[in-house]
C-alpha cells in the first residue's frame, strides 16, 4: 500500500476560446495499492483528492481522482543467475 499528501498547482490559460484564465492551488491525500486480478494480471487501484486553497477566476472546491488499471502481472521468482566470480587483485611485489 502507498499513501502519501499531495499538493498541485493549476494554471489554465485562454488561448482556445478567449480570455477565460484561471489559477488554483489545492492539497490532499493519495493512497494506492496492488491487488491479484486473475490469472497472471495485477490490478492496481489510486484514489485521490484535493481541497482548493486559492483559486482565481475559477470556483472553489474540492476534487476527487479514481484511478483503476490492470497490467500483467510481474514474475514470482526471477530466473537465477549464474553466480558472478570476482577477481581478487594481484598481491605479487614486482
Amino acid at each position: 500500500m502507498r499513501r502519501s499528501v499531495r499538493a498541485r498547482a493549476l494554471k489554465q490559460r485562454g488561448q482556445l476560446f478567449g480570455d477565460f484564465k484561471g489559477r488554483a492551488v489545492g492539497i490532499g491525500p493519495q493512497t494506492g495499492f496492488f491487488f491479484p486480478a486473475g490469472e497472471g494480471y495485477q490490478g492496481y487501484l489510486n484514489v485521490r483528492g484535493y481541497w482548493d486553497l486559492a483559486t482565481e477566476n475559477r470556483s472553489t472546491g474540492s476534487s476527487v481522482f479514481v484511478t483503476l488499471a490492470f497490467s500483467p502481472a510481474a514474475p514470482e521468482h526471477p530466473t537465477p543467475r549464474r553466480p558472478m566470480h570476482v577477481k581478487t587483485p594481484w598481491l605479487g611485489t614486482g
